[in-house]
């Protein structure tokens, strides 16, 4: 309703799990870690947990959005099954055939799946989203297929993510048995008041089309208390509150807005959660308690005690007000309800005391920023009230921190010869192999024109994928590993980080494949003056056949198509096919022969195999036929 109005090419806060807008706390950020601190290992069970809201399912997808070709995934998301159900789903989704409802030959049929899976190096992984809505007979038939293994390691990982009731029940005497094969747990915490300001600035940039709205500061406080820092809650705000603002037709967000919102979403009874009573409150409280006893002690009647408490009240304003609205700071002039019910409903502002017109769901944006609002809007109240953050809110501004980029990662850079070349078997001598990933993961992303800020806790990651994976994440930037060559990247024609072996090293350093000019191929970042150049004999000598693209996911097409996605996904798909010429591709959600045709031609073209299987590799090349993203190359 509002999109065109602040900007947006989607409502920013929508109550979907895309994986675009997972932002990564600290503790979402260590949730992923052991996702893939796991994956790594091979552990074979893992539970992370968390309260309603706080993003679980969101996690799930950007986890299994950013797996490896090596990997395959099953994922469930209506655990509400029985044992043999189970299995049959998860047969299903690993796209096992079975022609039988006899457990025993539905566990062989995986079991030989897994084994012939072992065999070519892949890893399979079960996740189950909402497992605490498992059954003890279904978590008993999980701990049991965790018996499928060698004797070396696990066939199949099971991850289970759920609310916090899970790990109450694999807690339980009766599930002692899978609780202790539980080698990983994790609980995934709300956010701070800080992360909370962050998440809000972080989906709108990525929503927003254009710069068209401004947070103040005093906006976020009541956002944060309201919503205790989970995200799903958040959005439930943040809507309300640019619904609110969308029907003042004002591109900036107040305090004063932000409490009209929160106020209404509590009138609506959006949230009910138990919450401490404030002091006074508890005075009322006290109060009425203390004249009963006193009753019951001076064997006064109920009435009399009652009668007494009420004249107090009313030789006390201050009590009285409390008594009448407990929350004070709710008082002035809130925004009513506005429902579809009320065609044009009339709006206090907030800020100002002045009336607008808010016009009802079913309006378009050009009717509502250029309509019946602004022609009504600014007829005076007689309530007028000011700004209840002591006369900041008119003039504090939403802070936006620009990332930091290292000093000291400029150490080889020499002022005084800017055009010197430096020879890559010199430059992997004097390599700090600890600090190359930073330094290599800097240079690539200034190449995407979009600087980075590591945390100090993702430094101490023994995972170099996952350390670039979780780095990048927050700016909207995927990390897909590949196992290649040089004269694939050449067709690629996108920068790689790649990872080498500087001479008597058994750690690997990294560096970034900026340009290919000739036969000579350049690292580093066009920022920094001093290159890195070597043929492509140097590069083999060192070069394990190990790169990590960096990619941006420019049309939400997300899941690898047609194995795990959505049916947008594939219209989103078929609508690009279209665009590159493929007119024969009907535009439908179905992915239909003509469609797997076209990606066969498309992969066919950059030398990737062909197997009609839309995942990380075949959308970077779709994008790049598109000609109109913002992608950098190595072949100008």
């Amino acid at each position: 309703m509002y999109e065109n109005f602040f900007g947006f090419k989607e409502k920013p806060f929508k109550l979907v799990p895309n994986p675009d807008y997972l932002f990564l706390s600290k503790s979402h950020e260590e949730a992923l870690a052991h996702l893939n601190y796991a994956l790594s290992q091979g552990d074979g069970f893992v539970e992370i947990t968390g309260e309603v809201g706080t993003g679980k399912t969101t996690l799930c997808r950007a986890f299994l959005e950013n797996l490896d070709d090596d990997t395959i995934a099953a994922y469930i998301f209506n655990p509400k099954l029985g044992p043999r159900q189970l299995i049959k789903t998860i047969n299903d989704e690993l796209g096992i055939p079975y022609k039988t409802d006899n457990t025993k030959d539905l566990i062989d049929n995986l079991n030989n799946f897994l084994m012939r899976q072992k065999i070519r190096r892949k890893k399979v992984i079960l996740l189950i989203d909402e497992a605490q809505n498992l059954s003890k007979n279904v978590l008993e038939q999980l701990r049991l297929l965790s018996n499928l293994e060698t004797n070396k390691e696990k066939l199949l990982q099971i991850i289970l993510v759920g609310q916090p009731e899970l790990s109450e029940a694999l807690n339980s005497y009766e599930l002692r048995q899978l609780g202790q094969r539980i080698t990983l747990r994790y609980h995934l915490s709300p956010l701070n008041f800080r992360e909370t300001i962050d998440y809000i600035q972080y989906r709108i940039s990525i929503a927003a089309q254009k710069p068209g709205l401004k947070f103040d500061h005093a906006a976020y406080r009541p956002i944060y208390r309201y919503s205790l820092g989970i995200p799903r809650l958040i959005n439930i705000t943040c809507d309300r509150v640019l619904l609110t603002a969308f029907g003042l037709g004002r591109h900036k967000i107040t305090g004063n807005i932000a409490r009209a919102s929160v106020k209404e979403l509590k009138s609506r009874g959006i949230v009910k959660r138990f919450q401490l009573p404030d002091w006074k409150t508890i005075t009322v409280i006290s109060t009425a308690a203390g004249l009963l006893v006193a009753a019951a002690i001076l064997h006064q009647p109920l009435r009399k005690a009652i009668t007494s408490w009420v004249s107090q009240l009313a030789d006390s304003p201050q009590l009285a007000a409390t008594v009448v609205n407990p929350n004070p700071t709710a008082t002035g002039n809130i925004m009513p309800d506005i429902t579809s019910d009320d065609p044009i409903a009339k709006v206090a502002d907030p800020d100002t005391g002045s009336v607008a017109v808010s016009v009802p769901t079913y309006g378009t944006d050009e009717q509502t920023a250029q309509g019946t609002m602004s022609d009504l809007q600014g007829v005076s109240s007689p309530q007028q009230t000011g700004s209840r953050d002591g006369g900041s809110d008119e003039t504090a501004e939403t802070i936006l921190t620009s990332p930091a980029i290292d000093d000291e990662l400029e150490a080889y850079a020499d002022e005084s010869e800017p055009n010197a070349i430096t020879k890559l078997a010199d430059y992997l001598t004097a390599m700090d192999i600890r600090n190359s990933r930073y330094s290599a993961l800097q240079d690539a992303m200034n190449l995407w024109q979009t600087p980075i800020e590591v945390q100090p806790y993702l430094n101490s990651l023994d995972d170099d994928q996952a350390f670039f994976r979780l780095t990048t994440k927050p700016k909207g930037v995927f990390m897909h590993r590949i196992e290649t060559d040089l004269t694939m990247l050449k067709r690629l024609n996108m920068p790689a980080i790649l990872e080498l072996f500087p001479t008597g090293s058994e750690e690997p350093g990294y560096l970034t494949l900026s340009r290919i000019e000739g036969e000579n191929y350049v690292f580093g970042s066009p920022v920094k003056s001093l290159p890195v150049v070597a043929d492509a004999d140097q590069v083999n000598l060192y070069w394990s056949g190990v790169a990590y693209l960096p990619w941006k996911n420019f049309l939400s097409i997300w899941g690898t198509i047609p194995k795990r996605s959505s049916k947008d996904s594939i219209i989103t798909l078929k609508l690009l096919l279209h665009d590159l010429g493929f007119s024969d591709v009907e535009i439908n959600d179905e992915y239909d022969r003509w469609t797997r045709r076209a990606i066969q031609e498309v992969q066919a073209k950059y030398g990737i195999p062909v197997d009609g299987f839309v995942g990380p590799l075949t959308k970077m090349i779709l994008y790049q036929e598109k000609q109109t993203f913002e992608m950098p190359s190595l072949i100008n």
